[in-house]
């Protein structure tokens, strides 16, 4: 089964700032990003500090379906995961008994 990827797609500072913009200008910046992004991305506004800087980041999200690939590589991962788990268990199992 496929899963929803979520991106998050960083907006450049100044790039987008509605501080004292007008209203035409806001809806224009927003209409570009929906023909970009698509008309189910949010956007995201939250609060950085970085050793005493404070700064906005605002960042565009998108979801979006895996591709085959990012599924076969998922499921490769899991799948190695799965296997190192099980080597470890046998190797504790030999060592310590059931």
């Amino acid at each position: 089964m496929r899963q929803i990827v979520r991106q998050r797609n960083c907006i450049k500072y100044g790039s987008f700032d509605f501080r004292d913009e007008k209203l035409s200008e806001v809806l224009t910046t927003v209409k570009n990003m929906i023909a970009e992004f698509g008309e189910s991305a949010v956007i995201e506004i939250e609060h950085e500090e970085d050793y005493g800087s404070h700064t906005v980041g605002m960042y565009v999200i998108t979801e979006r379906y895996e591709t085959d690939e990012e599924k076969s590589t998922r499921e490769k991962h899991a799948k190695y995961q799965e296997d190192a788990r099980r080597r470890q268990y046998e190797a504790l199992k030999k060592e310590f008994g059931e």
